[in-house]
């Protein structure tokens, strides 16, 4: 008997602003990916649905641990020194990573093969910080959605 593997994908719609964000402003606020960490898995893949059709440059850093910082949607990011430690990988939706699917922009990393771990707390959840790369405006609250595929061990 072939054992199967179980690929899970979880999906976050952030809540964000309508108003401009600027360079290096972060999206979403905090984010939370829960049970990620519950085995050791593997990250495969992460896909941006951008419903507004921006495709701007999305900075994904990564961490096994809650955060400490305070991570504001719209508001400049500034890594909390204590969450550091926590760092485990970044992710970079490129521009030329999109492609257009009528007025909507579809954006996808493959393969990121980055190895997940449960934090030294024991933790399920796995914590991600988005990072815009240039100036824009969004439409409506939810135009963004990132799905996060993984295999669990």
């Amino acid at each position: 008997m072939t054992q199967g593997l179980y690929m899970p994908v979880i999906s976050i719609t952030p809540t964000i602003s309508t108003s401009a964000y600027a360079t290096g402003d972060v999206v979403g606020g905090k984010l939370t990916l829960e049970g990620v960490l519950m085995s050791r898995a593997l990250l495969t893949h992460l896909a941006v649905f951008d419903d507004d059709g921006e495709g701007v440059q999305l900075d994904f850093f990564l961490f096994n641990a809650d955060l400490e910082g305070t991570y504001t949607d719209n508001a400049a990011f500034a890594i909390n020194a204590s969450d550091k430690a926590k760092w485990i990988g970044q992710i970079v939706i490129e521009t030329g990573d999109y492609l257009s699917a009528g007025a909507d922009k579809t954006g996808l990393k493959t393969p990121i093969n980055l190895p997940l771990e449960r934090g030294a707390n024991g933790n399920e959840d796995l914590f991600a910080v988005c990072v815009i790369r240039s100036s824009t405006t969004f439409t409506a609250t939810t135009d963004l959605r990132f799905d996060f595929g993984y295999i669990l061990d």
